[in-house]
């Protein structure tokens, strides 16, 4: 008696492809990678260059192949799909693809878009208070502006933070490597925001001077990052609600693995 091989359909193959592909990206999920890791298995999954944007249009994590793509997306030039994302009917944010062989299977899509909305949800922050009041904040406690806790208490409710039982000012100062045209300063703040945030949705971003601590009389210990962001210097700080040093940590390396890749 002759065995017969039967060979799987090449729908069956497919199929298996794509459950593979949900099955990474879901294990970055569950893993708590945070959203750059997240993203770039969606872009794996897909087989494209993926930008997740919050729903004021920030960008929270891209996955592109080179800097010129990193701006068609963000720009939405050609080429690039523009996808809302919701939970419960509510906009959470925006998905933007620009497949790099053959567009994706739309099922796969809507799952992987329905992956990325959750986490956008769950970093999504509460609305901010104008740049210039975040950064006021946070360079105040640098300079020792608050002359009681209450006045800190207060100034944090105002910008979402609940201060009460602490919380952790992360400096990342950022040196050039060579010279760079364009609004740089911003770029690297969104940088570093992106990094921080993917661990910490409550934190909060802006440019600061820097500040001798001797010079204020403080004996204050801080974390620094000597790091590189596509020739950028800047003085960053990045402050959470969060005081303890197993909370904070993730987030500055976070922030700073993302200077480094300057995505």
């Amino acid at each position: 008696m002759r065995r017969l091989h039967v060979t799987p359909a090449p729908a069956d193959a497919s199929v298996a492809h794509e459950l593979s592909a949900i099955e990474a990206v879901a294990a970055a999920v569950e893993s708590g990678a945070g959203l750059p890791e997240v993203v770039r298995a969606a872009g794996r999954a897909l087989d494209a260059s993926l930008a997740l944007l919050n729903a004021s249009g920030t960008p929270l994590a891209v996955d592109p192949t080179s800097p010129a793509e990193e701006r068609l997306l963000l720009n939405g030039g050609t080429g690039v799909e523009d996808l809302e994302l919701r939970v419960a009917g509510d906009p959470v944010g925006r998905l933007r693809l620009r497949p790099r062989a053959a567009p994706p299977p739309a099922a796969l899509v809507t799952l992987v878009r329905t992956l990325l909305a959750s986490e956008a949800e769950r970093v999504r922050a509460p609305e901010r208070a104008s740049e210039q009041a975040v950064s006021d904040f946070v360079q105040a406690p640098l300079e020792r502006r608050y002359g009681t806790r209450d006045e800190l208490l207060a100034a944090g409710a105002k910008l979402g933070l609940a201060l009460e039982s602490g919380g952790s000012i992360v400096v990342a100062h950022v040196q050039p490597l060579a010279p760079t045209d364009g609004d740089w300063r911003r770029r690297v703040l969104a940088v570093v925001e992106r990094g921080a945030r993917a661990a910490l949705p409550e934190a909060l971003a802006a440019l600061a001077e820097r500040t001798d601590a001797r010079q204020n009389g403080t004996n204050k210990k801080r974390c620094a990052y000597n790091v590189a962001v596509g020739s950028i210097p800047a003085g960053i700080c990045m402050t959470s609600t969060s005081c303890d040093p197993g909370c904070v940590e993730p987030s500055a390396r976070l922030s700073h693995a993302a200077c480094a890749a300057g995505t």
